[in-house]
């Protein structure tokens, strides 16, 4: 026992002989035939909506001066011995690649998981076991979350790729809380139908479609370094590797009543600000439940299970749906809450999904929405969308 006792201690002692604690890294000698299998995962390349005949993508940054590089996700080929498959859903239904695993310094060392706050990142993951963290975090590589501006990165990289979408047409004004004068028919603009809606630019390059990524959070939100990070990976896989395919938006609930939010531009900044880390500054709306009752005006209150018809747990479609009213620019619109968690890269499953979807007959939907599709029990995919 004493024998072993001295040969851990030994072990031990060698292994904390190579670490270096700098911007806390850990390198020990450790083989380097696994490190072979780690590599950046290219989501955006492997694209079943991308192809011949659209525009190809300009590079997006993290800063407007151009000089700091939006961060990659990495994943290891192969997945672990005996990984058991899902219980529910289906990689090859979805088309998604079920040949990589991703762990937590590969998928969340980007946004700042896995060095210090010394340094711009969160102080999570500094502990425990870090073999292999400066495969896919090299060390003077980390980005300084605290001074990134993921607004500003997000218009700059839209306004980068312009020529990939149809011209905006025109916005909407906020008619419920000011009139110009001579009425709504002074300041008319072309409904969605009515704007023109060209397929392919000068060039002949066929417009991609835009959608937006609309975040539901609130006044009070605890925006905590975990939901940093996903909302960091958000931005930069949907929108910034992708060229601007995806715009995310934040739908913020004002809880408070009493704000004086639409009588007072600088009301309403103040507010904005108070609830949205200043990443995220220039990507909110604000929205009230009084809001909501003036513009869905009408309906009549029963207060099922003493909640308002225009309160957030009933219609939340409401200020969803205003959003897009004011957002014509929008083909598509994906309503993401904050509790939504996934492990590989967003722009593969928000591009597999899309597409998966659109393959889908509307026959049946709701039956299908109704339950769960196990495999084990119900087989194919096709032999589920048929019953």
């Amino acid at each position: 026992g004493k024998r072993l006792a001295a040969e851990a201690t030994r072990v031990k002692g060698a292994e904390d002989r190579g670490v270096d604690g700098t911007k806390g890294f850990e390198k020990r000698g450790v083989g380097d035939s696994w490190r072979q299998e780690v590599g950046v995962f290219n989501a955006v390349s492997l694209s079943t909506s991308r192809g011949k005949g659209y525009e190809e993508p300009v590079k997006c940054w993290l800063d407007v001066e151009k000089k700091v590089e939006v961060p990659e996700v990495w994943a290891y080929e192969g997945v672990t011995k005996g990984f058991p498959d899902p219980v529910m859903g289906s990689y090859e239904a979805l088309g998604l690649r079920r040949d990589v695993c991703f762990e937590r310094f590969g998928r969340l060392g980007a946004y700042g998981y896995g060095y210090s706050r010394k340094y711009g990142g969160s102080g999570a993951g500094l502990e425990g076991h870090r073999e292999g963290v400066e495969d896919v975090l090299a060390e003077g590589k980390e980005v300084d979350w605290r001074e990134v501006e993921l607004g500003e990165a997000q218009d700059a990289c839209v306004k980068a790729n312009a020529a990939r979408f149809r011209p905006l047409p025109k916005g909407r004004n906020h008619f419920f809380t000011n009139m110009g004068a001579g009425g709504l028919s002074a300041h008319a603009i072309r409904s969605p139908a009515e704007e023109a809606r060209p397929e392919k630019n000068s060039k002949g390059k066929k417009y991609l479609p835009r959608t937006a990524v609309v975040i539901r959070v609130w006044q009070g939100y605890d925006f905590t370094p975990e939901n940093l990070f996903y909302l960091r990976a958000l931005v930069n896989e949907l929108s910034l590797q992708s060229g601007a395919e995806y715009v995310i938006h934040f739908l913020v609930h004002v809880k408070d009543e009493n704000l004086q939010i639409w009588a007072d531009d600088a009301v309403y900044q103040r507010v904005l600000d108070d609830i949205l880390p200043k990443e995220f500054r220039g990507m909110g709306t604000l929205w009230s439940e009084r809001q909501m009752g003036l513009i869905y005006g009408g309906l009549a209150e029963s207060f099922y299970r003493d909640l308002p018809v225009h309160g957030v747990y009933r219609s939340t479609y409401m200020p969803m749906q205003y959003f897009a009213h004011q957002h014509p620019e929008y083909d598509f619109f994906w309503h993401w809450e904050m509790d939504i968690r996934y492990t590989g890269h967003f722009y593969h499953l928000f591009d597999q999904v899309s597409h998966w979807a659109k393959q889908q007959p509307r026959k049946g939907l709701w039956e299908r929405n109704a339950r769960f599709y196990i495999p084990s029990e119900h087989g194919s995919w096709e032999d589920f969308r048929q019953m």
